[in-house]
């Protein structure tokens, strides 16, 4: 996997959420698209004491839609969603 920051973010969140033996590759954009110029490293906000990632991450074979935001004076938070949920979601909107 890539050595982004991103990548190290977002691998560092699912080990906490899952525990440090998870194994966490192929995190992208919702195109597929690992983090790169193109696609802002996957970051959707950014402010002065933050900054808001988004897209998808395979942890332990099952892929999830995942939102993380990292912070300069708190811990960052996180929340992963099973991509199937998001799929349900989208279609009952």
């Amino acid at each position: 996997m890539d050595p982004t920051p991103t990548t190290q973010f977002i691998t560092y969140c699912a080990e906490q959420e899952f525990g440090e033996d998870a194994e966490v590759t192929r995190v992208r954009d919702e195109q597929g698209r690992g983090p790169c110029r193109d696609n802002k490293y996957l970051i959707v906000s950014a402010e002065k004491n933050f900054y808001e990632f988004k897209g998808l991450v395979n942890i332990n074979g099952i892929t999830f839609g995942f939102k993380a935001k990292t912070f300069k004076a708190k811990k960052p938070e996180w929340s992963f969603t099973p991509e199937a949920l998001l799929k349900e979601q989208k279609s009952s909107t």
